[in-house]
């Protein structure tokens, strides 16, 4: 039997509970609120008489607010309001929300996920080198998938870089993804693995890996503004900071001040200042002994030193702080209270997968 309803009716909406008029309901005459509250259908009721809408309330109140006054969801409920839109038979509403650029992004991964249900496999092999390398779960991780072509039509490999806030330190793990060339139409080739790796982004991040899952297409496999080189990747800062500044700015950044272990990385480093024509600081210091020099993020003594002759000659007792100086691209001691160019650093290790 049919529901007489009345023109005040209260809702109780997956255990939130609203008050709102018969009018509200059924301003539009073809949703399916409006045939729920027309009085031909049978609605359930809770112990206290409300009827019951079996959803989430803290995303109805949006389409109440939307019923009543016109009012438009925020950018980050967008795509769930949109999704309760179409629910509910609201077209109006549902027209409106595809413009938002939420709900274009959610519409274009569900049109990709049809056209490319393999993507799947590289989800499951990034998560499965993730678990073995013991990186869960975690709000503060950062996940970068990386596409490298180098091995065109053979293998693909994606990076994640897991961001242990704890240490301020970034480290990625390489992972070696083979994708079958049955897979891919060579013919589109380049289109479609860039949409698989989108979309191994895009789930990995809905899975709760990380509080930000990003897939890009640098050369180099680093972030963008930063220069890889062998297993680091480096970012030559435009602004200058106090050496102990530089460092945290670095660690904001989940890397460190560069430690330059090696002639050939050394010459690396020179090659890509000589671009920017700028002294930078470095990790060496000896802040805790005076001419013990180390690094500020390891604490290992320097084995490897490019000073400029005579130096470092610690002018007036108190050049603590190492740099790369621009005119002869050799280390020298310097006051670190002096605000220069910095060179932060971030580690990559290589782990292979299949």
């Amino acid at each position: 039997m049919a529901d007489k309803i009345s023109s005040v009716v209260d809702l109780n909406v997956g255990g939130t509970h609203f008050t709102t008029t018969l009018s509200t309901l059924t301003k539009y005459p073809d949703s399916m609120l409006a045939a729920m509250f027309s009085g031909r259908h049978v609605i359930n009721k809770d112990k206290d008489g409300r009827s019951v809408i079996d959803c989430d309330g803290k995303i109805f109140k949006h389409i109440l607010a939307f019923l009543r006054f016109g009012t438009l969801p925020t950018g980050d409920v967008a795509e769930s309001v949109h999704t309760y839109s179409e629910y509910f038979g609201l077209n109006e509403l549902s027209t409106i929300l595809c413009d938002f650029q939420q709900v274009k992004l959610s519409t274009k991964v569900r049109d990709m996920q049809q056209q490319h249900p393999e993507y799947t496999k590289l989800v499951r092999s990034v998560i499965d080198n993730l678990t073995a390398k013991a990186i869960h779960k975690d709000s503060t991780t950062c996940i970068i998938i990386k596409q490298d072509r180098q091995n065109m039509h053979d293998q693909y490999f994606t990076k994640t870089y897991s961001n242990n806030a704890s240490l301020n330190a970034l480290k990625s793990k390489r992972i070696k993804v083979c994708v079958s060339k049955s897979l891919v139409d060579f013919d589109n080739l380049n289109t479609q693995l860039d949409d698989m790796f989108f979309l191994t982004a895009n789930h990995l991040q809905f899975l709760g890996y990380g509080c930000n899952v990003l897939y890009h297409t640098s050369v180099d496999g680093c972030p963008d503004g930063w220069t890889g080189y062998q297993e680091s990747c480096y970012h030559f800062s435009h602004d200058t900071e106090p050496w102990e500044l530089a460092q945290m700015v670095c660690r904001d950044m989940g890397a460190h001040l560069v430690e330059i272990e090696s002639a050939a990385e050394n010459n690396f480093v020179t090659n890509e200042l000589q671009r920017r024509h700028a002294t930078s600081w470095i990790g060496a210091n000896d802040l805790l002994i005076e001419n013990e020099w180390r690094w500020a993020s390891s604490h290992n003594r320097i084995t490897f030193a490019n000073w400029a002759p005579r130096e470092p000659t610690n002018s007036n007792g108190n050049e603590n702080c190492a740099d790369i100086r621009n005119f002869d691209w050799k280390w020298n001691d310097e006051r670190c209270d002096s605000s220069q160019n910095y060179i932060c650093e971030m580690s990559v290790e290589a782990a292979i997968v299949g």
